[in-house]
């Protein structure tokens, strides 16, 4: 049941919305209605009682029309371009119209196209804020009208010259700008004066967005650049820019100038003229105040960024040494400056001359007897002419120079190796002077004074040959001591004193340096021939000597104490060194350890040669006399030349602390054993030779002779024998070299 009225009510988008068609009809099952004009396939219709219920929908129903989507509200159409125009229709409608309306009024656009959706529209006439698009049938029902959009003119923005660009007359620059559409041909206008009148570049060139204009006309610091339609709108300014002409700029290297010449010389330098404007420099005439100042070239053209050397030359023939100054000017076209001046100093030197220095002036040689040393004296220049030395010469023998002439540059120096030849030199102190000659004006001579000292690696005695009894038969012998024989020794020279740990050190020291021993921390053995310990470094007794790095060293306040912990070996091996370092024959074959008794090299002495040198023309138990007390009771006669048990338990002591031979050989008896060159037999003197016996020719212990500070008294008599095994060492056991005298 109704109220007798009903309500009608449409929706185009299937419901979401409604719109009223009748708000009170008579309920008789039929309303009139006029179909609006608005295109859309979702349309229905709801009936209801007037208060809303109840209601009843029809099916979705489309109704012809047409709906323009483009453009929409608040677009900006520009004149000049292509827009679509854009719409949906519903329902056949065949051909189309569209018209635009911009003040009120419409005017057609098209008048009849297909119905596809689109029309590209070129967008012409008048601007219009709020303009509208209708399109429709050919016969203007159904229609569909846009929102209000805009439509104006395009705009352009001119983008070069940019604020504070400058642009030089004569230079070709791009005008550029942005066109929103194109406008066919376009305008170019100048202002030099901000704007306040304006002339003509281009009455008419294509809207590419940039035309090339080659610069003319007057400066301008406020320039602007117009670009316009041809009819003068729309147009764009630029920023101000200037306008400036070129002009060259004068730049020099150098304003001051310091120069040296050495009197009755000359110096040449060079200024670079440069020119940083952008129009050609021109210098008309480079001039000076100075008779000794000359420049080339004086005129010439210099193009914008380039430069242009100008050689100074100061002569100095007519000036006296001593300070010069002068003025150089430069003038040109340079708009701000004119002329540009350099000032030159001058400093006429005197001539050069050499100056010579020698170093060291006083030389210490150190040779051993019959070796050779070399040195090198350095002879300089400190002056700045070159040296000529025309000679080196000495007043001596044994000292040669190389070279003896030669020339020496200006701030250099020459080496001139000195060599000390004591070939023929016995051991002892020499002097000579070395003269150098040269063109130094202020000194042509140099003395360099030369002290040499020629040595011995130890101190010899040398001993005349003769006859004594060899032996003992008192009550202290023992039975290897007989028979006493009668023997001859020749002339030899034998070892002042024991041989030193300082000797040793020296002598292996030198040996290790010449690549003929090996070392350790623990032991010394030779590298020639049959290799032995030479020393033992780390033996029972305190490491006295010691080797490290390379290096060998003593133990501080030992250095003139006996050597022991030594081998047969090592005697032997000391004694050929010291002959190398002598310029001497070697007297022992290291192959085989054998003796040339007729070499002139230093070895252990012979068993014969040690007691007579010990003995020293007496006959006695001891140089000093007979003995007084056995075991290590004190024995006056002992005490006063030897160490031994009786007055010495505590190990070695310096040598020479006792009283000497009466030949001046110290330590024979006591303080050390040493070793002699023999073979050990006990029954030797039963078959020796009377003439310098060399000992047995063979066997397995070698001799040592004079006790040590660690036995008995008897030990240390003069004829008392003992062996060891070559290769044995011990805290004290040492040796002396000794060779033989030829034609003494």
């Amino acid at each position: 049941m109704t109220s007798g009225h009903v309500k009608i009510e449409m929706s185009s988008d299937a419901g979401s919305t409604w719109e009223t068609i009748a708000t009170s009809t008579d309920d008789d099952e039929s309303h009139p209605w006029t179909v609006p004009s608005m295109g859309s396939s979702l349309c229905r219709i709801k009936v209801s009682d007037t208060d809303g219920m109840p209601s009843a929908l029809s099916d979705t129903f489309a109704i012809a029309g047409i709906s323009v989507t483009s453009p929409s509200v608040g677009e900006n159409l520009i004149v000049g371009t292509t827009e679509d125009i854009r719409w949906t229709s519903y329902g056949a409608m065949g051909q189309l119209k569209i018209d635009i309306n911009r003040d009120a009024s419409w005017s057609s656009v098209a008048d009849s196209i297909s119905d596809d959706g689109a029309y590209e529209w070129l967008v012409s006439g008048d601007e219009s804020p709020s303009a509208v698009i209708r399109v429709s049938d050919v016969d203007g029902s159904p229609a569909g009208t846009s929102e209000a959009f805009a439509i104006r003119e395009p705009s352009i923005s001119v983008v070069s010259p940019g604020v504070g660009e400058t642009w030089m007359v004569g230079t070709t620059e791009e005008i550029r700008w942005i066109s929103e559409a194109s406008l066919g041909n376009v305008q170019i206008k100048l202002s030099r004066n901000g704007g306040t009148s304006w002339e003509l570049v281009t009455d008419s060139t294509s809207d590419t967005g940039t035309c090339d204009w080659q610069v003319e006309g007057d400066e301008s610091s406020n320039a602007m650049i117009r670009v316009s339609d041809e009819d003068g709108s729309p147009s764009s300014e630029s920023q101000m820019f200037t306008i400036a002409l070129p002009a060259p700029e004068i730049n020099i290297s150098s304003t001051n100038l310091a120069l040296s010449v050495v009197e009755g010389g000359s110096v040449d330098t060079v200024i670079v003229v440069g020119n940083e404007g952008d129009a050609t420099l021109q210098v008309t005439s480079v001039t000076d105040d100075s008779n000794w100042l000359s420049e080339d070239p004086t005129t010439f053209d210099i193009s914008a960024e380039s430069s242009q050397d100008v050689t100074v030359t100061a002569d100095a023939t007519g000036l006296s040494v001593g300070q010069y100054s002068g003025t150089i000017t430069v003038p040109s076209n340079d708009p701000d400056e004119a002329e540009v001046t350099v000032s030159v100093s001058l400093n006429v030197l005197p001539p050069p001359t050499p100056d010579i220095s020698v170093s060291p002036a006083n030389l210490a040689l150190s040779v051993f007897e019959g070796g050779s040393v070399d040195t090198v004296i350095v002879v300089g220049n400190e002056g700045d002419a070159r040296l000529e030395v025309t000679a080196v010469t000495d007043d001596a023998g044994w000292l040669d120079a190389t070279p003896t002439d030669f020339t020496v540059s200006a701030a250099s120096n020459h080496d001139v190796t000195l060599t000390a030849d004591a070939t023929s030199l016995s051991a002892g102190q020499y002097s000579t002077t070395i003269t150098i000659g040269s063109d130094d004006p202020d000194e042509a001579e140099v003395m360099v004074s030369v002290d040499l000292t020629v040595r011995t690696v130890v101190v010899m005695v040398s001993l005349p040959g003769g006859t004594y009894q060899m032996g003992s038969d008192n009550s202290w012998a023992y039975w290897w001591e007989q028979p006493v024989h009668s023997v001859t020794i020749s002339a030899f020279s034998i070892a002042k004193y024991e041989v030193t740990n300082e000797e040793m050190r020296e002598v292996m020291q030198w040996a290790y340096d010449n690549g003929k021993v090996d070392a350790t921390s623990t032991t010394v053995t030779n590298l020639e021939g049959d290799s032995q310990e030479l020393l033992d470094l780390d033996g029972r007794h305190r490491e006295i000597i010691s080797y490290s790095g390379g290096t060998f060293t003593v133990e501080n306040g030992k250095e003139d104490h006996p050597c022991i912990e030594v081998t047969w070996y090592g005697g032997q091996a000391f004694c050929n060194y010291m002959s190398d370092m002598e310029g001497l024959e070697r007297s022992i074959d290291f192959h085989d350890w054998s003796c040339t008794f007729s070499a002139s090299g230093y070895r252990l002495p012979t068993e014969g040669e040690w007691e007579y040198a010990c003995r020293s023309g007496t006959t006695t138990d001891y140089y000093s006399g007979s003995e007084t007390e056995s075991g290590c009771d004190h024995d006056a006669n002992l005490d006063l030349i030897g160490w031994y048990c009786g007055n010495d338990n505590r190990g070695t002591a310096e040598v020479g602390g006792k009283a000497p031979s009466d030949w001046g050989l110290y330590d024979m008896s006591g303080n050390v054993w040493e070793w002699c060159n023999d073979w050990w037999d006990a029954d030797y003197y039963e078959f020796s030779p009377t003439q310098d016996p060399p000992g047995p020719t063979g066997g397995s212990y070698r001799v040592v002779r004079g006790g040590s500070w660690y036995f008995i008294a008897e030990i240390c008599r003069s004829a008392d024998r003992y062996s060891f095994t070559p290769d044995y060492s011990i805290g004290n056991l040492g040796f002396r070299p000794a060779r033989r005298l030829f034609g003494f």
